[in-house]
């Protein structure tokens, strides 16, 4: 997997100047103390990116609880929600008011949730820093294309994931998180490259010394990213996802699996099911080749 993502993990080089502008903005703009600096850098990120808009409309309608404590147990004593007790974070999301027969809602509630300690122990912040990113970046995905009704029954969307609601029945989780990881580790690793550049604001600067100098893997859905890494080599596909996660739009990745004679809503099932199955496996590429989760070019 260390192979696929030194190929996969490309970083072009940024303008020095316009980094430090991105830095500069960020810094005087967002609010607080604890996650001053993290919220910067990963703003700095998306600016970069042409995702301002987007960030800054996350920044207003998210709710950030952060604490000292295990994540499962600052949701639920916070906002007084049950999340699994073995997550490093999560983006939890609600609607009021919500009026099937006339399908409509007033608003959409946003919470994302990370404790700094994990089963007793205090978390590196590299791996803090990763988590945050992970769950800023669903978050990301919820502001376009994001809820629509179907016979007086609710379905909300998260990049690619599409989820009834409020059962809470859902499709393409895996692929989604698949590749909601694929953005963190891009995006954690394009940050940490930040200290090859004279970064001008000295409290940034600080903060970019606590992180390693090597590739950085979240171990976020580590086992699935294991077993299906070499969907990562297929860079037609990186590049479709690209272009769509962040406008929750299936369809170009629907016509491109459609393209491979591949039936994506199948194959995403079979992602969904492998989360679900014990890890107990010969080989990551015979598993592969078994679940035709190889998507060929």
């Amino acid at each position: 997997m260390l192979e696929t993502y030194n190929k996969i993990l490309k970083f072009e080089k940024i303008n020095e100047n316009k980094l430090n502008d991105a830095i500069n903005q960020m810094y005087n703009t967002i609010k607080g103390d604890y996650l001053k600096e993290k919220l910067t850098l990963i703003g700095a990120y998306y600016k970069l990116n042409g995702l301002e808009e987007t960030f800054y409309k996350m920044l207003d309608k998210t709710n950030y609880i952060i604490g000292e404590e295990e994540t499962y147990i600052i949701a639920r004593n916070q906002i007084g929600v049950y999340v699994n007790p073995n997550s490093n974070g999560d983006f939890l999301w609600g609607f009021t008011n919500v009026d099937y027969d006339n399908k409509r809602y007033d608003e959409i509630i946003r919470y994302i949730v990370c404790g700094s300690i994990h089963k007793g122990k205090k978390i590196p912040e590299i791996k803090f820093f990763s988590n945050l990113i992970h769950e800023t970046n669903h978050s990301m995905s919820s502001f376009k294309n994001n809820t629509f009704f179907i016979n007086n029954k609710m379905f909300s969307k998260l990049g690619y994931m599409i989820s009834e609601y409020p059962e809470g029945k859902y499709i393409n989780m895996i692929f989604n998180e698949f590749y909601n990881e694929y953005f963190t580790d891009l995006i954690t690793n394009q940050i940490i490259k930040f200290k090859d550049y004279n970064i001008k604001n000295n409290v940034i600067h600080s903060y970019l010394k606590q992180f390693p100098n090597e590739l950085y893997i979240s171990n976020g859905y580590l086992q699935t990213k294991k077993i299906c890494h070499m969907i990562f080599r297929n860079e037609e596909l990186n590049e479709i996802v690209k272009k769509t996660y962040y406008n929750a739009n299936l369809l170009p990745i629907i016509d491109y699996f459609k393209s491979k004679n591949v039936d994506f809503i199948e194959y995403s099932k079979k992602m969904d099911n492998l989360y679900k199955l014990p890890f107990i496996i010969k080989s990551d590429e015979e598993y592969l080749k078994e679940k035709s989760l190889i998507l060929t070019k």
